[in-house]
């Protein structure tokens, strides 16, 4: 539900910035309202750290949906008090989205203590799928709702919705151990440069994947006659490819995830290659569904092969660390894309943003390789490897 109301605020969210915004300065006040809906909790994961950090996931995530809830609550019964203004609208939405990468951590973290390590794979790619299933059908049910009401009381619908999920992880609070501690195997210590180097490098494939999104319009314009509905579909061919993903992550947990992760980001860069090459249009729709496809399976992989990675102790905090190089890689690869393009034109920039995905994801396998933790948790049979060097960000420990 919560997932559903968050794909419902991608339109009412800037919906609302246009109405509130004055003349001639609407594209300014839409920008800070997409933006305050998402970053500020990039933001939360640094200042809020050594508050946090060590608190039940289970608290985090319903701490977060029960701020969300509150905060965009208030903001759509000031709207209809007549008290919002543009400025107090984007403050709403800031304090709104404050603790949401440690909710999201949490929410993840608490999968982890619950389920084996044989069913996390399964688990991540169930939430997958649902966050999958919201965006296809959250931002239709929203127009929808827009048109026959009103933006401000789809916010508050988003607010109600996060009012359900505080409450149902609150009432489903496990007070004893959790299931997974019966089974969990003993494990070699995590390694925190190891597990710091997957978050820099994922976020890393997350730009350049960004970078790709942001060159679809100049795509579809070019190969199409009919440039907005050959990007519709391209849109809708990537969230359908999406949810085939997370149906079919949770089958490949036999694979050592290294193995997993360059196995797909190599694929995932070749599907977008194929978008950089003069092919017919059907064969572009067919490879950027494939590319979400392999994009969710990627994901799931990557959480999976976090939880695996991190200390037990630090794994909330590597987890909202990494929902924060999230939130903030996919606006940079935004900018890096149209700089790209504006360099190099559009097609060499598809294969330039394809073949740095491609080296991104098996810079991360090979951390994934140097890590104490993950062949041990893959069930390999070889000698354990010393511990991970890599260089992407030693000095943050996961405090």
């Amino acid at each position: 539900m919560s997932s559903l109301g968050d794909g419902m605020a991608e339109v009412a969210v800037t919906w609302l910035a246009l109405q509130l915004a004055p003349a001639g300065r609407e594209s300014w006040w839409v920008a800070a309202a997409a933006g305050a809906y998402a970053l500020p909790g990039a933001a939360g994961t640094l200042l809020l750290g050594r508050f946090v950090r060590h608190r039940d996931p289970v608290l985090l995530a319903a701490s977060d949906a029960a701020l969300r809830a509150v905060a965009l609550t208030a903001v759509a019964g000031a709207y209809l008090l007549g008290a919002l203004t543009p400025a107090l609208y984007v403050l709403g939405l800031g304090l709104s989205s404050v603790l949401h990468a440690w909710g999201q951590a949490g929410m993840y973290g608490w999968l982890a203590g619950e389920l084996s390590e044989e069913d996390r794979l399964a688990g991540n790619a169930t939430l997958s799928g649902v966050a999958t299933v919201a965006a296809l059908g959250g931002p239709l049910l929203a127009a929808a709702l827009v048109a026959r009401t009103d933006a401000a009381l789809v916010l508050a619908v988003d607010g109600g919705t996060f009012a359900v999920l505080a409450i149902a992880l609150l009432a489903g609070r496990r007070r004893s151990p959790s299931r997974a501690a019966a089974t969990e195997r003993p494990r070699p210590p995590g390694h925190p440069a190891a597990a710091t180097s997957l978050v820099v490098l994922g976020a890393v494939v997350l730009m350049f994947f960004g970078a790709v999104y942001v060159m679809l319009p100049l795509l579809a314009r070019q190969q199409s006659g009919s440039g907005s509905a050959f990007l519709a579909v391209l849109y809708t061919a990537f969230t359908v490819g999406a949810l085939a993903g997370s149906g079919l992550s949770g089958f490949l947990d036999g694979l050592p995830p290294r193995t997993l992760i360059a196995g797909l980001t190599g694929a995932f860069a070749l599907s977008l290659a194929v978008l950089g090459l003069h092919v017919p249009e059907v064969l572009t729709v067919v490879s950027f569904a494939v590319s979400g496809m392999l994009w969710s399976m990627y994901s799931t992989a990557s959480i999976t092969l976090l939880q695996r990675t991190a200390e037990p102790s630090t794994l909330v905090g590597v987890l909202a660390l990494n929902s924060s190089a999230r939130l903030v890689a996919l606006p940079v690869g935004y900018g890096l894309g149209g700089l790209l393009v504006a360099l190099a034109g559009l097609r060499p920039a598809i294969l330039w943003a394809a073949l740095s995905v491609a080296c991104a994801g098996w810079a991360t396998a090979a951390c994934a390789r140097l890590s104490p933790r993950t062949e041990h948790a893959a069930g390999g049979d070889g000698p354990q490897q010393p511990a991970a060097v890599c260089s992407a960000s030693q000095t943050w420990r996961g405090d």
